[in-house]
Formats: C-alpha cells, structure tokens, sequence
C-alpha cells in the first residue's frame, strides 16, 4: 500500500492512539529543526516517542508487506539487539519500499540497499552499528543521582542552549526519552541544572552563543574557555557535542593552548568525529557526518543518473573565500579541466536558475547538484583525519564523484577507493585531468567509480557501515552505552586531530600554490554588492578559469544539452604555465599532532 501525501500517514501515525504518547521538542529548537538535512516527516515525527514511532511504522509495513506482522521486531529494536534506527529514518526506509513499488519506479527496485532493508525490518543488521552489545552487559558504571525516584540504568538527561542541527540526521532523538532516558529536560534556566544526572553541552552554543563561556567573548576571541556550573553531585556525568574542526572554528578542542586545556577537562565526555578504536585521538563517543540508510535510498535514482546525463564539469558551491588553500588548489585544477564555482565565492558562472540555496529544501539541493559528474568537496582545513563532512558524503550519495585530499586510513570510511577522486594520488594537475576526462568520456571508467552502490551493504567496508548505522540511529544509544560501560570504551575527552593544510597533492605543498590574499569584505562574510556601497573598489575578483574553455555552451540551462563537447585538456596543457613541483610526488605530511 502507498499513501499519497504525508498527510495520510500522518493520519495513521495519530491514529495508533493505543501507544500515542505527546511529546514537543525543546523551546527555541523548533526553528532549527529544518535542518538541510531533515526529512519533510520530522515535523510530525518529533511529536512522538520511539516505541509509538515503532508501531506506527510497524502498521506501515503491515500494508506494505500484505499483513506479515513486524510489531515484534520493531520492539525489540529498542530494548536490545543492534542500535535502534531513528524515527526519521524509518519513514524515509518505509517511503522507499513504497515508493519502488509506484509505477515507474521499477528500477529503485534494484537497488542492493533497498533488497537488504526489506529483508531484515527494522533492525537492517547488515549496516552495522559500532557497539552492538553493550546492552547484553550486566552493571552500570555511571549512576543517578540519589533520590527519591532514582533507578538503576535511568537517568534524566537536561539539555541546554540552541543547538545547529545542520547535516544530522538523527538529531530529533535526543530529545525524546527511551532507553536509558526516563525524561529529556531543556528547561534550563540560569545554569541551574537541580535535577539533573546527564548534562549535554554543544559546541554551537559555547562558541556562537557564548553559552558557559569563560574569559573573553568578542567575536573569534580565542582566549576563553568552556567552563559549565560545577556539578551539584559527583554521580553528574557531562558531554560535549562538536561538529567543527580544531583548525577552524574548533579552537576549544585543541588541547595546545591553557584555554583549550581547561575546556577538554570540563568536557568529561566529548562527542566528536574520530570513532576509531586504535586511535589516542579516539572520541569518547562517535559523532559523524555521513550519509544515512534514508539519504542513500532517496538518492538512489541520482546516484544512478548515466554519464551522458551529468555535466563533465567539476562543481563547487561555496560562500567562504577567506580560507585560500583549498581556493588556489581549485584554482589551478581549472586551468586543466572544467570547473562550475557557482557560490559566492569565485563565481565562475551563475548558479542555476533551480537552485535551492544551501538553507532550501536538501532533496532539492541534490538533484541540482547531481547534474554535475564531479563535485569538489576538499574540507576548509584540507587534510583533515577523521573530519569528513557533508561535502563528501552527499556527493557519494548523489553520485557526484567527490573530489578531495584523503588521510592514512581513510580507505576504511569510504564506500571504495575508486569512488573518490584523491588528490594525493596525482603528480601534475594534467594526470588529474586525464583520470577526470577518462571518467567522463568512458562508460567502463565512470561504471568503476559508481560500482560500490550496485554491490550488495556486506561488501561495503565495515567501518563504511558502522558511520551509515552511527548517523541513522538514536542519538541516546551512544550516550547510554557510556553510561553503562564508562570509560574503559568511551575514554575522557582528548584533544581532536589537526589538520595539514601543508600536505602535499600533484607534485608540491598545498600551502605553496599561488594565490591571492582574501579581501576585506570577503573575510569580513559579506557580499560584494554590500561591500561597495561602502568602499567603491570593491569587486570580486574570480581567479577560478572560466568552463567555457573546455565546454561549448548552447543555452543557459545547467544541463548536458547546453554544455557539451568536452575537449580534453591533454589538447591545452602545453599552453599551460606549471607551477614548480616538488620532485618528492609521494612525500605526503600526515602528521596528525
């Protein structure tokens, strides 16, 4: 059975009025729930608990699968087994099954992801989570606070400050109670956490919103540190979600400075992205970007699009021009092969007349830039172990092959090597754009590199699936496995890796790529248009070489009918002026420290 607006399932979420239970998301995070990345159900779906959620989705199923009931299952996944998939996710699973069985949609029905989930509802064991077992252990490590009404392996969880939501999926879980949360609290006020035996801090709210921030507080300052109200009993147990690299805005993470120091060891627990065991960078509790079960399936008919259907063209969107290294490596590329920079900064081209805009719509943001075979998605810090955002997992699950600057090890997170473009495999900008050109102008080269999402999950990297399963799935079960477990596998936060913006890619240092100097105005974030009404020698000034070398241009769509006939850029090299090379092509710098 398929519903046809969101309307009717809504209707018959509501109506399982047996196990319903009204539960409203936090004061003042009903405006940052729209995240890029939220699914059009999050509205209806942060208004009920997981078990209610469960059963809803159970009845879904029910119609799906012709009455084969799956209500048991879908309990089980909250009190034990594997870590339960969110609410969100389970929609966007169940909109996929129904959805491929629409007319016209037969061929969703080949995706391998799509066949493994139907299997195996709504558990999907395949895609693995990294502690699957913690619940089977005997024993808490950490306890509530003495009380009237406190119970072993119950907790109550407060929740401060205005968080970013932005590229996580399972963000809406942590304010719903289950599992070992009796109650989810955000009605913090003053710092008075009276109450409370779990504390979750975030780093937005520290650094943007100068929540518990001590020293000073102008704007970039970094001369302060996090510094939350002392506990009010030592059974108090805090965690510190972050999502910024230390060599960006994450300066409270580097553990090199007195202040950041000071802030590691108010954090306890620190939420980050480093989720490798070996690391002695390792975060106390996993917390990625990557692509969730729902986003891969979505995406599916994108991923799938022919290459004679994408733009030959490398695209990069992007409103921050004050960090130039990753700007002048681009810059250089696109002396050898077709780049579309269509943000704000160094605009080569307009950006399609359909474009959303990084705060519209995320589905619609992919299918806009599906329609390019390439996507340039070097994070700010370039060389950044563990740090992999949503520049390159979005572009894998559209289809866009990400180009970037991989980390020893990086290998086990991503879905193949041949799906990703590094960088440091290359000696000169011209051997990049004869493995670039190769994929664009063959069919067995492009298949190579999509060829990962026609194999069946359990020949996907592990560590590949473990973050697929860590982003869709509660967001509790990873603080209730420390809870329980403590810290002899969830270690007390440590400083996060750093970046190497001196690593070396197609034969010299990143650091040493000509370029110019970020302007005013541009490290300032404003536009060009506000920036000369006060200071008339404003311009933007485009170093970034425009497409039309390469691509004849017919018409003003963003289409492979109005940009074709890729010339190869072996055919342009020799009027290209190379930059001086570092003979040492493979000495890359992968110090972490």
């Amino acid at each position: 059975m398929a519903f046809s607006s969101f309307s009717e399932r809504d209707a018959l979420l509501e109506n399982d009025s047996e196990h319903h239970v009204e539960r409203s998301i936090p004061i003042g995070m009903e405006a940052s729930t729209s995240s890029n990345h939220s699914s059009s159900s999050s509205s209806f779906a942060s208004r009920i608990t997981t078990k209610s959620f469960a059963l809803g989705v159970a009845g879904m199923v029910l119609f799906a699968y012709g009455g084969h009931t799956v209500k048991q299952k879908m309990l089980g996944a909250e009190h034990g087994g594997d870590a339960p998939l969110t609410n969100e996710s389970l929609v966007e699973i169940y909109d996929a099954i129904t959805q491929s069985r629409l007319p016209g949609n037969a061929d969703r029905r080949n995706d391998p992801l799509l066949k493994a989930a139907e299997k195996d509802l709504p558990n999907i064991g395949i895609i693995k989570s990294v502690d699957p077992t913690w619940q089977a252990q005997s024993g808490w490590h950490h306890h509530p606070v003495p009380g009237d009404d406190a119970q072993e392996g119950k907790f109550t969880m407060c929740v401060p400050g205005e968080w970013d939501n932005s590229y996580t999926y399972n963000f809406l879980s942590l304010f719903r109670s289950g599992m070992c949360i009796k109650e989810v609290r955000t009605d913090i006020q003053n710092g008075d956490f009276t109450g409370c035996d779990i504390r979750v801090f975030n780093q937005y709210a520290f650094i943007w919103r100068n929540d518990f921030k001590v020293g000073n507080q102008t704007a970039r300052s970094e001369e302060n540190f996090f510094g939350p109200p002392a506990k009010l009993h030592s059974n108090v147990v805090d965690f510190y979600y972050a999502h910024e690299s230390p060599d960006h805005y994450g300066y409270e993470l580097r553990g090199d400075t007195e202040y950041s120091k000071k802030s590691l060891k108010n954090m306890q627990y620190l939420a980050w992205f480093n989720g490798d065991p070996d690391s002695s960078h390792r975060s106390s509790l996993w917390f990625p970007f990557g692509p969730s079960i729902g986003e891969l399936l979505r995406d599916y008919s994108l991923f799938s699009m022919p290459r004679e259907k994408r733009i030959p063209v490398i695209g990069w969107m992007s409103k921050d021009c004050v960090l130039r290294e990753r700007i002048n490596v681009l810059v250089e590329i696109s002396k050898h092969f077709p780049v579309f920079s269509m943000g704000r900064c160094e605009q080569n081209i307009p950006p399609p007349a359909n474009d959303p805009g990084r705060l519209g719509d995320f589905g619609d943001q992919q299918k806009t830039k599906a329609q390019y075979m390439f996507y340039y998605a070097l994070e700010n810090g370039i060389q950044c172990p563990h740090y992999m955002t949503e520049k390159i997992w979005d572009a894998l699950s559209r289809g866009s092959i990400p180009i970037y600057i991989g980390w020893d090890g990086m290998e086990e997170y991503i879905p193949s090597k041949d799906a990703v473009i590094d960088l440091r495999d290359f000696s000169t900008p011209a051997e990049l754009s004869k493995k670039l050109t190769d994929i664009a102008t063959n069919d067995a080269a492009y298949a190579k590199a999509h060829e990962w999402r026609t194999k069946s999950p359990d020949q996907w990297p592990l560590k590949f699936r473990n973050l697929i399963r860590q982003v869709s799935s509660d967001m509790k079960f990873g603080i209730c496995s420390t809870m329980k477990e403590g810290p002899k596998n969830h270690p007390a936060a440590v400083p996060t890796e750093k970046c190497d913006r001196s690593v070396n890619i197609m034969g010299m240092p990143v650091t040493e790529y000509p370029g110019r100097e970020a302007a005013w105005w541009e490290v300032a974030g404003w536009k060009v248009e506000t920036a000369h009404k006060v200071d008339s020698s404003a311009v933007a000034r485009v170093e970034i070489q425009s497409p039309l070398k390469f691509l004849t241009k017919t018409c003003d769509d963003h289409s492979v009918d109005c940009f074709h006939t890729l010339k190869t850029a072996s055919a342009k090299i020799g009027n290209q002026e190379q930059p001086r090379r570092n003979n040492n092509n493979n000495n890359n710098n992968n110090n972490n420290n």
